[in-house]
C-alpha cells in the first residue's frame, strides 16, 4: 500500500501460444483500467460501454507495437488505520509522490525514467515541477472529495473487514 514504485510497478505475464512469442517483453505503462479494453481487443471485440472507458487498448503494444506515451496517471493509498495518505502523479518522465501525514506533508520528485528505484529525490532541485505536478494532484483530489461513501480513501465508519475474504465472497447474497 504505497505509491512508490515498489507498490505500483508490478510485472505481468501473459501466455498465448501461437499469438504471443515466447520470452517476449513489453515495456508499456499500463494500469488496471486498461485491462478491459485490452482483453476485449485481444478477443476480437470491443467493450459495449455506453460511455468512453478510462482505460486504453494496449493490445497493439503487447503484440510488439512501440510503447505509447500515457496521459497523467494518478495513484492513492491509505496507510493502515491512520488518517495518513500517499498520493502520486506520473506524467512523462516525472513522478511526484506526496505523503500526507499527521506530522505534515512530504513531497518526493523523481525522474522515473532515469531513476526507476526512486533513490534521488529531486524536489528541492526542481521546485517548479513539484508545483506543477502538485497542482495536478490537487485538481484530481478535488474530483474525489471525502464523503460517507466507502472507498479506499474513506472507509465507512462501521465497516469491518472479513477475516476470510474467500469465504465472504462465497456467500449467496
Amino acid at each position: 500500500m504505497t505509491t512508490f514504485e515498489g507498490g505500483i510497478r508490478v510485472p505481468a505475464a501473459m501466455r498465448w501460444p501461437g499469438t504471443l512469442p515466447a520470452g517476449g517483453e513489453v515495456r508499456q505503462v499500463m494500469t488496471v483500467l486498461d485491462l478491459l479494453p485490452t482483453l476485449a481487443s485481444a478477443a476480437g471485440g470491443r467493450p459495449a460501454a455506453r460511455k468512453e472507458l478510462d482505460g486504453k487498448d494496449m493490445w497493439p503494444q503487447i503484440l510488439g507495437g512501440r510503447p505509447i506515451p500515457r496521459e497523467s496517471l494518478y495513484f492513492a493509498s491509505k496507510r493502515n488505520e491512520t488518517p495518513e495518505h500517499n498520493f502520486a502523479l506520473r506524467r512523462g518522465e516525472w513522478k511526484l509522490v506526496r505523503e500526507v501525514m499527521l506530522a505534515g506533508v512530504s513531497e518526493h520528485l523523481f525522474n522515473i525514467e532515469e531513476d526507476p528505484e526512486e533513490k534521488n529525490n529531486l524536489a528541492a532541485a526542481r521546485p517548479e515541477i513539484v508545483r506543477g505536478l502538485g497542482a495536478e494532484i490537487d485538481a484530481w483530489r478535488a474530483l474525489h472529495p471525502r464523503c460517507e461513501v466507502q472507498s479506499s480513501m474513506t472507509p465507512h465508519p462501521g465497516w469491518i473487514p472479513p477475516r476470510d475474504y474467500a469465504q465472504a465472497a462465497s456467500y449467496d447474497y
